[in-house]
């Protein structure tokens, strides 16, 4: 049987069909602090067996063209936690998921910054899963984004784009869909040609550093000393998406998209022994309590 995606209003109208905790006091977490919650938040086990469709992870929330619903399709505790705080997959090293997985649906004031959401994912955490961490410092092989010697070829921005969505869903010569918003953090687009990219709109060189830092699963920190924005894509085959883990032997030896980095925008990677912050996590339930 051919499955559709959930439309918000569907969403909204599940969240309120059923009891969900509505959570008007503050939540203290495991660092002392008192976090902001969700108006309304349900979390369900992911239906076995589901087709995820490509469909998975975190979408909507503020920033977006729903900014008052937050959710995660298909998500597991490690998804979760690293959204919650703003982490690398390198920088939750101790943690192995359980290898459960949510639906999770929450509504959030209007207004709300992302800074917000992510304290309130927390609060989520403290709250369902009894999530307990803390934080360490940890030296490791850290990346800087440099320009090359022959300057940087990114393009200077004419800002977010403005007016209404296509009618129709078209596709540019390498098969991705035209006029599309970039996706979330961390996420690479694939086309139809089997080509992925990763893209930004309007957006520093630091935004850029992060987008690699999460695909590439690598501390890299912007050191350009361009302050502009700028629009700019980076296209490789889909096969060179898996670099080598930073900690192994071949941390060495450049990525295929580390080479096409320099090729197209004309960046590169220059790597140094530093220090990044990581999470260790003391203790989380495998199963959420009940809505």
């Amino acid at each position: 049987m051919k499955r559709h995606p959930l439309s918000r209003a569907t969403i909204l109208r599940m969240i309120k069909a059923v009891p969900v905790i509505r959570i008007l006091v503050l939540v203290t977490c495991a660092f002392g602090q008192t976090l902001p919650t969700f108006d309304v938040a349900s979390i369900r086990p992911h239906p076995r067996g589901q087709p995820s469709a490509g469909r998975m992870g975190f979408n909507g929330g503020p920033g977006t063209s729903d900014p008052t619903l937050v959710r995660c399709y298909n998500c597991n505790l490690s998804m979760l936690i690293r959204e919650a705080y703003d982490l690398g997959l390198y920088q939750l090293p101790n943690f192995t998921d359980p290898g459960v997985f949510f639906d999770i649906s929450a509504t959030i004031t209007s207004g709300a910054t992302k800074e917000q959401e992510r304290r309130m994912l927390q609060s989520l955490l403290v709250d369902r899963f009894h999530f307990t961490a803390h934080r360490e410092s940890k030296e490791t092989t850290v990346y800087d984004l440099l320009s090359v010697n022959d300057g940087a070829k990114l393009i200077p921005s004419e800002g977010s784009p403005t007016g209404t969505a296509p009618t129709s869903v078209t596709f540019d010569k390498d098969g991705f869909v035209n006029q599309s918003p970039p996706p979330p953090d961390g996420r690479i687009e694939v086309g139809r040609s089997g080509k992925s990219r990763i893209r930004g709109v309007n957006e520093s060189t630091n935004d850029l550093a992060r987008r690699l830092s999460l695909a590439l699963n690598r501390p890299i920190v912007d050191r350009t000393g361009f302050a502009g924005k700028y629009d700019y894509a980076l296209v490789f085959n889909t096969i060179t998406v898996m670099p080598p883990n930073p900690t192994s032997a071949d941390a060495d030896t450049p990525t295929p998209i580390e080479v096409l980095l320099q090729q197209q925008l004309g960046l590169r990677l220059n790597k140094r022994k530093g220090s990044i912050e990581i999470l260790i996590v003391d203790h989380v339930e495998k199963a959420p309590t009940e809505n």
